[in-house]
Parts: structure tokens; C-alpha cells; sequence
């Protein structure tokens, strides 16, 4: 159970029922009862992750590291997942590889980057670089 002034914008927490269902979440708003919680996994069949609940403090308490590492997992699988997907989609609307699908796509973040003056480029060998430390981190 946290008191108000303990929790922090953006900190990692959980809640739910004491013997209840348990849901990781970060904090994005502290009102005076209740904290504004987005959840970072899916809690239960209906509520996915990304909603926002309105948690009392008393059903609240910090995550714990494995806890964090295991709802930033979560949402890095989902997110995989979401974007294998929009390829595949592609594929069936194009009638056209998977390799084409994903080339589309990539055509498309480009128009997307030049439309909005971001850096395709300096994204590119970040997203490279971040690999490499994942695949190490693995190792």
C-alpha cells in the first residue's frame, strides 16, 4: 500500500486486489484519491495494454525490478508483434511478399521521416546500434 506522496510521475507500480489480480503499470497523473495508472501488459481477457485506471494509493505498490523487466519485455513482444502484422497486412493488401510488404513499408517510415524533418539516417544507425546491445545483453 503507497501513500500519495510517495509515488512519483512515470514511476513503475502495481496494483490490483490484495489476492486478486495483479497488473504492472507506470504512473502518469496524481490526483488527491486516486493515481492515474497506464497499464504496461494487458490485464485480464478485455483491457490491454496502454489503457488508463484510476487506482485508490491503497491498492498500489512500487514494481520491483523483475517486475519492470517483465512488463518491458511484454511490451517490446506486443510491439513485435504489432508490427509483424502491419507487414503481413501489407502483404495480403498488396498481394505481394512478405520481403515486398516490408520494403513498402520501409518506403513508407522514409516519406514519413522526410514529410516531418527527422533523420532517417542518424535513425537507421541508432536502431543498429541498439541491436547490437540487445544481441550482446542476449549473448
Amino acid at each position: 500500500m503507497m501513500k500519495r506522496e510517495d509515488c512519483r510521475l512515470q514511476m513503475f507500480v502495481v496494483f490490483g486486489r490484495r489476492n486478486g489480480e495483479q497488473t504492472t503499470g507506470k504512473i502518469t497523473k496524481l490526483n488527491p484519491k486516486k493515481a492515474c495508472v497506464e497499464t504496461v501488459e494487458d490485464r485480464g481477457s478485455k483491457s490491454k495494454a496502454g489503457e488508463i485506471w484510476h487506482v485508490p494509493y491503497s491498492m498500489i505498490r512500487p514494481a520491483t525490478d523483475a517486475e519492470i523487466a517483465k512488463a518491458q519485455q511484454a511490451k517490446q513482444d506486443a510491439t513485435k508483434t504489432a508490427l509483424y502484422d502491419l507487414v503481413r497486412q501489407v502483404a495480403l493488401q498488396e498481394g505481394t511478399t512478405l520481403q515486398g510488404a516490408l520494403r513498402d513499408v520501409l518506403t513508407d517510415l522514409r516519406k514519413v521521416c522526410r514529410e516531418n524533418q527527422l533523420d532517417w539516417n542518424k535513425a537507421q544507425e541508432g536502431s543498429l546500434a541498439v541491436l547490437k546491445e540487445e544481441e550482446e545483453m542476449a549473448a
